[in-house]
């Protein structure tokens, strides 16, 4: 079974946690919640910024429950504060 690519993207404070050119890789068949979990485990000290963040693929916002298919880019997109 071959690995998935998946390129992490950040825009926003979690940007400042996470090397730019980020890649991971999966099995296929796991979740957007499984490649978390990778950052997690590498980046302890962005934890609590990416559980905030919004998960995007492809300009869709994605549910952390969905399934990965195919190499991707996923962006994630930490809360902003406006007025």
């Amino acid at each position: 079974m071959t690995a998935l690519r998946i390129q992490i993207m950040c825009y926003g404070a979690v940007e400042k946690y996470l090397p730019e050119g980020l890649i991971l890789y999966c099995t296929p068949q796991n979740s957007v919640a499984s490649v978390l979990e990778q950052l997690h485990t590498q980046y302890p000290d962005a934890v609590d910024l990416i559980e905030n963040c919004a998960c995007a693929i492809a300009e869709n916002i994605v549910q952390r429950q969905d399934i990965l298919q195919q190499d991707c880019i996923l962006v994630l997109l930490s809360p902003v504060a406006g007025g």
